[in-house]
């Protein structure tokens, strides 16, 4: 009988002491707090072994944050209480950079559903316009109706509400459109992914509607199900396409180009047919880029699409007409051993879809060469002309007697998150005479333009930044400096029937006027 209590008695204890183990486990390596702080840590330590602008005295926008990032960072680390608590804090520190290329999250979070938070909305949602902010999705008659515009929320203007509570987490360029449209949805929604530290109570918002009356509106959070969260998530947002061309109107070609990463085989498959394609319909009179969901990636890409329809002549045509703009450009890289393994990981990826005369292969074989021997010589920069990329390409003699001889017309359509390789995409498109712009302003991005994928684990928790490794001394745009359309869109940008009627009428304008151009040139 004694004997079965000692072994009640030993069981308990070890249960006791096993429970014991697991709290001072949890509260002194696992809480979101501790999480956030090793990844806070890891991060930033990064980014001071990684990023140009850390030896760059120019890059004083840069250092202004940099100098105080982390500090400032952890004097929050007492908010945090939850996994979309820590989401925020990182979001914030990130933010605090104004550089689109530089971010991250979790890819990896074991624990963020320990404590799961219910996803919430006001039952309506909200979008932002290059004038206002306007309801785009509403459930019904007790919620403010379509089209309405948001004027002010607890007596605060609309505007000046969201860059206070929302754009330090978020986007803090609130000159582009992008960071005001997030901020809007973040109002809106309570998710672990729409996180903000503090979120403000909202009791009221002020609303006017499309007859001009304005009325008050007192939102209440609501369960967000799965798919009302579908629907707001198409739109809001729109992921690559498939590359591919057809035929909008006769003698109108509409491409699909949104896709700069082909991050898999079947993308990379539709890429060069479209290449082909594109070779086969040199010379039809007009001819549009789809850049809706266009969010970067590798600017060869753009390069090689534009190739293929205008010719090697008529593209070497705009890279003298680009390097003349910018005489001495080139990009500087800093080499670390973080930068080489980062891009070995990348080649190994790219070359499970990719044939080795890619041009992105090609890039990164090449690379990789050039941080090695600069790390093995102790260079601390290297630049981008000294890889050789083109050493074994045919190359296109320019004469001065060369021009652009396409004599159609030249349409691209963008979207609010269009960055990186697609600006530079953009930026070959501006050279080229009567280009016209449509759509919504893009995003912008500085001349940090190069990144190396990082990742930090902690306790089997996974987060995935990304840092920038290489400056452009010159290029064609300022930093953050967003392409606003010649003619902007407002509505849906992710309709496809109602944009492409838009496209089609704003286009016909255009290729009318144009024509009676030419027909006044010809008498």
């Amino acid at each position: 009988m004694y004997e079965s209590i000692d072994v009640l008695l030993c069981s308990l204890l070890i249960i006791f002491l096993i429970m014991a183990s697991s709290a001072i486990l949890y509260f002194c390596f696992l809480t979101p707090r501790k999480r956030v702080a090793r990844h806070l840590a890891f991060v930033h330590k990064s980014i001071t072994d990684m990023h140009p602008a850390v030896f760059d005295p120019q890059a004083q926008k840069f250092h202004a944050w940099y100098s105080a990032a982390y500090a400032t960072t952890k004097a929050l680390l007492p908010r945090v209480k939850s996994f979309a608590d820590e989401k925020a804090l990182m979001s914030f520190y990130f933010a605090g950079y104004e550089d689109s290329h530089m971010n991250g999250g979790l890819s990896r979070a074991p624990f963020a559903f320990s404590k799961p938070q219910p996803d919430v909305w006001f039952g309506w949602m909200l979008k932002a316009t290059t004038k206002a902010y306007e309801v785009s999705y509403s459930l019904g008659d007790a919620y403010p109706p379509l089209g309405a515009k948001l004027i002010s929320c607890n007596g605060e203007p609309i505007d000046d509400f969201l860059q206070k509570h929302f754009s330090p987490y978020i986007d803090k360029r609130w000159h582009i459109l992008l960071a005001r449209e997030r901020a809007a949805r973040w109002l809106v929604q309570n998710t672990l992914y729409t996180s903000v530290l503090d979120r403000p109570s909202i009791k009221v918002c002020s609303f006017q509607l499309s007859d001009g009356t304005r009325r008050d509106y007192f939102p209440r959070w609501q369960p967000l199900s799965p798919s009302h969260k579908r629907v707001l998530q198409s739109l809001t947002y729109r992921s690559a396409q498939l590359s591919g061309v057809e035929e909008l109107l006769p003698g109108f070609l509409w491409v699909t180009a949104s896709d700069f990463m082909l991050s898999s085989k079947e993308a990379y498959q539709h890429y060069q047919v479209l290449l082909e394609k594109l070779k086969g319909l040199r010379g039809t009179p007009a001819i549009l880029f789809d850049l809706r969901g266009n969010q970067g990636g590798s600017s060869y890409i753009a390069t090689e699409i534009l190739k293929s329809f205008f010719g090697v002549e008529n593209i070497a045509f705009l890279e003298h007409t680009f390097s003349e703009k910018l005489k001495g450009a080139d990009a500087q890289f800093r080499a670390s051993w973080q930068l080489h393994n980062s891009y070995v990981d990348a080649l190994t990826s790219i070359k499970a879809s990719r044939d080795d005369a890619d041009s992105s292969v090609r890039f990164l074989e090449s690379a990789i060469k050039r941080v090695k021997h600069a790390l093995e010589t102790h260079e601390d920069f290297f630049w981008q002309s000294e890889m050789n990329l083109d050493e074994d390409q045919p190359q296109v003699e320019f004469s001065a007697s060369s021009s652009w001889s396409y004599q159609g017309s030249v349409f691209f359509l963008t979207d609010q998150y269009c960055s990186s390789a697609c600006l530079d995409f953009i930026d070959l498109l501006k050279l080229i005479p009567g280009n016209v712009h449509l759509g919504q302003p893009t995003n912008a991005d500085t001349a940090y333009i190069e990144v190396a994928a990082m990742k930090h684990v902690y306790f089997k928790e996974t987060f995935d930044f990304q840092v920038p490794v290489k400056k452009w001394n010159k290029r064609m745009r300022a930093d953050n400096q967003a392409y606003i359309p010649d003619v902007i869109y407002e509505g849906d940008i992710y309709n496809d029937k109602l944009v492409e009627g838009w496209v089609k009428q704003v286009a016909d304008g255009f290729l009318s006027t144009e024509k009676a151009c030419k027909n006044n040139r010809a008498k």
